[in-house]
């Protein structure tokens, strides 16, 4: 939260989350969830929980995304490693 509101992947459809209603299609059109609120909001706005929507084809300066990797990693291996024990 605060840099830019944050483009999610999501359809925007009312809560209870349901994965399986098409919200999770990338193929799909609609609204997409943003989320987060950005540097030109209210300081009320600025939360990761706050959620809203807006048409992905449309630009808006405070709208980005975040760069994110996933990586596995077996954390106990990891650490004896640090460690030198196994």
């Amino acid at each position: 939260a605060g840099n830019v509101w944050e483009w999610c992947s999501s359809l925007y459809k009312e809560y209870p989350y349901n994965p399986d209603d098409g919200r999770e299609d990338p193929s799909k059109t609609g609204y997409r969830v943003i989320r987060g609120g950005g540097w030109d909001s209210l300081s009320l706005t600025l939360r990761c929980a706050l959620r809203s929507y807006y048409d992905a084809g449309s630009y808006y300066p405070s709208y980005g995304f975040r760069c994110a990797k996933s990586h596995e990693s077996n954390i106990i291996e990891d650490y004896n490693q640090t460690k030198g024990t196994e």
